[in-house]
């Protein structure tokens, strides 16, 4: 029997569709939401060590703190908030997307380390093959 497979993005897109279901929210404000975190979040653990602005500007930084916030909602966000009363899953989708400012939790610590990684790629782009 052939298991049917759809893309990661297919899997994503359906995911937004249903927080918004949920929360109430529009796109414009899951993008701010999206973007006000991955702002608060580097001003808490970088403030001072890079260019802030600059990361934030950073198209393959905005698109690795996405795919993280999505990935979370796929792997664990979603079944909680919809065991919220509707008039609670708002509040409850953006509390549970802070688990990134605490660093003792793997999710923080693997999305903290990720960045570290990846802080090259962020500032100065691909590195080029020679």
């Amino acid at each position: 029997m052939n298991t049917p497979k759809i893309k990661i993005s297919q899997q994503y897109d359906y995911n937004v569709k249903q927080v918004l279901f949920a929360t109430q929210m529009t796109q414009e404000e899951l993008g701010h939401l999206i973007h006000e975190t991955a702002d608060t979040w580097l001003r808490r653990f970088f403030n001072g060590k890079i260019d802030h602005d600059a990361m934030l500007q950073s198209d393959a930084f905005r698109k690795w703190w996405r795919m993280h916030w999505l990935d979370r909602d796929d792997r664990c966000i979603l079944d909680f908030i919809w065991e919220e009363p509707e008039d609670y899953r708002f509040a409850k989708y953006r509390s549970l997307h802070q688990i990134v400012f605490y660093l003792l939790n793997p999710i923080a610590q693997h999305l903290y380390q990720d960045f570290l990684d990846m802080q090259h790629h962020f500032e100065h782009g691909p590195v080029s093959a020679r």
